[in-house]
């Protein structure tokens, strides 16, 4: 039941800022935390975003275990809207401090 609320959490926060870009605008979202959530986290992004424009790439011998992992495409719920979501696992502590003193997490890297 957990897994499945931390789902609907990443869905509807992708959702909702989202929304509130243009359609012209390619919205970015950037997610920090606990390493126990990223595969579940990472599956739900995938499934938002249409399958025809999705693009991913991950750092680490797997998806489901990546540290880091970078999606872009188009949403299925407004296929207007382009979408940018970038995730770092580093621990839900380290997470908590890069928000907090804007540290340069694996997300901010744009090569």
């Amino acid at each position: 039941m957990q897994k499945y609320g931390l789902t609907m959490i990443a869905a509807v926060a992708a959702l909702a800022i989202a929304s509130s870009a243009s359609a012209a605008t390619n919205t970015i979202l950037r997610i920090t935390g606990s390493t126990a959530y990223r595969s579940v986290v990472h599956n739900a992004i995938k499934a938002m975003i249409t399958p025809g424009s999705l693009k991913y790439g991950y750092t680490g011998t797997s998806f489901t275990g990546a540290g880091a992992a970078e999606f872009t495409g188009a949403l299925i719920s407004s296929p207007n809207t382009t979408v940018d979501v970038k995730t770092v696992w580093s621990g839900s502590v380290d997470g908590i401090q890069r928000i907090q003193n804007q540290g340069s997490a694996s997300f901010n890297v744009t090569t």
